[in-house]
């Protein structure tokens, strides 16, 4: 993750918009979230703020690309495994 970061945020970013799409995921992230869920979070939080107009375009594809050069996400095809309120959570 922090390389991931480093990566986006030396690219074309920089460090205070990719601090911004992390915070965002980390605001959306769940207890039971592994680093699969993470990428694809910090993904979309990208892609919201892009819409928003809070990061430039072309930042989503940045974000994608350094988790990329990290090799995550590590399953094929990862879609986020959210955490249902009710369920009991994995100890």
């Amino acid at each position: 993750m922090n390389r991931a970061f480093y990566l986006a945020a030396t690219d074309q970013i920089g460090t205070q918009d990719a601090a911004k799409i992390w915070y965002h995921a980390l605001q959306n992230l769940w207890p039971t979230a592994d680093f699969n869920d993470a990428v694809e979070v910090i993904v979309e939080s990208a892609g919201t703020l892009v819409g928003d107009g809070v990061v430039p375009e072309g930042t989503t594809q940045t974000v994608r690309l350094a988790f990329k050069d990290v090799g995550l996400p590590t399953r094929p095809g990862a879609r986020p495994r959210r955490y249902r309120a009710g369920r009991t959570r994995p100890r």
